[in-house]
């Protein structure tokens, strides 16, 4: 073993102990820790306590891990049974190592003659209750002094540092596997106590991935429906008489009288409505805001765009016979003329640079109507109007010599 001048750092705890140096690997001192062990980090770090309970080691050396840790091995050789490893390397005929379960017991050897890791019965770590309680209330750990513990630490490192990279990485698959077995222990025994539905049934939940789900499927809206009973009472039914059951406003803080619109079945609400709407006042705030919502050119473009406006067959066929080409098309609310009695008018056909429109009134749809009339409301608004008919179409002559006298007209 090669030496090494040792420089006196201490602990930064303030026990007052010698810290032990990290060699590299020609056996010089690479740099020396900051504490001594673990207890002297977990006493000098400024976090809060928690009460914990001292475990040992799970490796089997035998060592106590203090309450202030949360690690499962005492040091980091001790996962993955390097310690042990070490040491039977070291001192193969005087080292009994220990069962990997944690129990204390030596193990024997098997048929090849090399140690087994576990005691017969004590393969999967932890599991065995019984065997750790009698871990726990017989454990005898064993007390070093401050050079052994040097001594100990130096020779591990120059045990490690005589292995080739074959068996170093061995021992990193034989952790490895270890850690894996113990993580697939882990995740049966999860898998084989899932918790129960938070509704109350008793019934156990499915997992859902990486997590388990916290109701069952279905469950939830009943539990939501059992906890507003309990909060609220039983929703009473609907006032307009359909049996369902009302919502609770949340605004108001109580439940409502109907299920949703259900209040326009009432009698005395439908009696309200038709005096409020059927009064002169509201008609005649309806007919003002219609108006001026038709003289909104963004508003005629919504409605335009909604209805899909299209040529009739009495419309397409006039496209066909008429004689000018300026004639336009605005039958689909292109243009709107506001007439004297207040009402706008949509023409169906325009001659463009002029004030003059054409109509057609179809039999069915403009039965009984006055064209002289329309004429007359037309030209107080300064426009000239024709009105052609559906059954003069017949004689398309006769169509084509109207249409070319009221182009002529001035």
């Amino acid at each position: 073993m090669e030496t090494y001048d040792r420089k006196e750092v201490y602990c930064k705890c303030g026990c007052g102990r010698l810290v032990d140096p990290y060699l590299d690997k020609n056996g010089h001192v690479s740099y020396y820790k900051k504490y001594y062990s673990l207890e002297c980090r977990h006493n000098s770090a400024k976090t809060k306590k928690i009460e914990r309970v001292d475990r040992l080691c799970l490796c089997g050396c035998g060592r106590i891990i203090p309450a202030e840790s949360s690690r499962k091995y005492y040091e980091h050789l001790c996962s993955g049974r390097k310690y042990v490893n070490k040491l039977r390397m070291i001192h193969p005929d005087e080292f009994r190592p220990l069962c990997q379960c944690g129990c204390m017991g030596l193990v024997e050897k098997d048929g090849s003659g090399n140690w087994k890791q576990y005691i017969t019965g004590h393969f999967v770590p932890m599991q065995n209750p019984e065997s750790v309680r009698k871990m726990l209330e017989n454990r005898t750990p064993r007390q070093f002094t401050d050079e052994q513990k040097i001594q100990q630490s130096i020779s591990r490192k120059e045990s490690w540092l005589k292995l080739t990279d074959v068996e170093k990485q061995k021992i990193v698959k034989k952790r490895l596997a270890t850690m894996y077995e113990l993580n697939k222990n882990r995740r049966e025994q999860l898998l084989s106590n899932p918790p129960l539905c938070k509704c109350g049934c008793g019934l156990p939940v499915e997992r859902k991935g990486t997590y388990w789900a916290k109701y069952i499927d279905g469950h939830y809206l009943e539990h939501k429906r059992r906890l507003a009973i309990e909060k609220r009472g039983i929703a009473p039914k609907c006032l307009c008489g359909c049996g369902l059951d009302v919502a609770w406003s949340n605004g108001d803080r109580r439940w409502n009288k109907y299920y949703g619109r259900h209040f326009c079945k009432s009698s005395e609400y439908r009696d309200k409505m038709s005096k409020v709407m059927n009064s002169p006042e509201k008609i005649a705030e309806l007919s003002q805001k219609s108006k001026d919502n038709y003289l909104n050119p963004d508003y005629v473009e919504k409605v335009i765009a909604g209805q899909h406006r299209k040529p009739s067959g009495f419309e397409r066929l006039f496209e066909t016979i008429k004689p000018d080409m300026f004639i336009k098309y605005v039958g689909d609310f292109k243009l709107w003329i506001e007439l004297p009695n207040g009402k706008p008018k949509n023409p169906d056909f325009i001659i463009e640079g002029t004030n003059k429109v054409i109509e057609l009134h179809g039999d069915y749809w403009h039965k009984g109507e006055d064209e002289k009339e329309l004429i007359e409301l037309y030209k107080k608004a300064g426009y000239d109007c024709l009105v052609i008919w559906e059954n003069e179409m017949s004689d398309i002559k006769l169509v084509i010599k109207r249409i070319s006298d009221f182009l002529r007209k001035k």
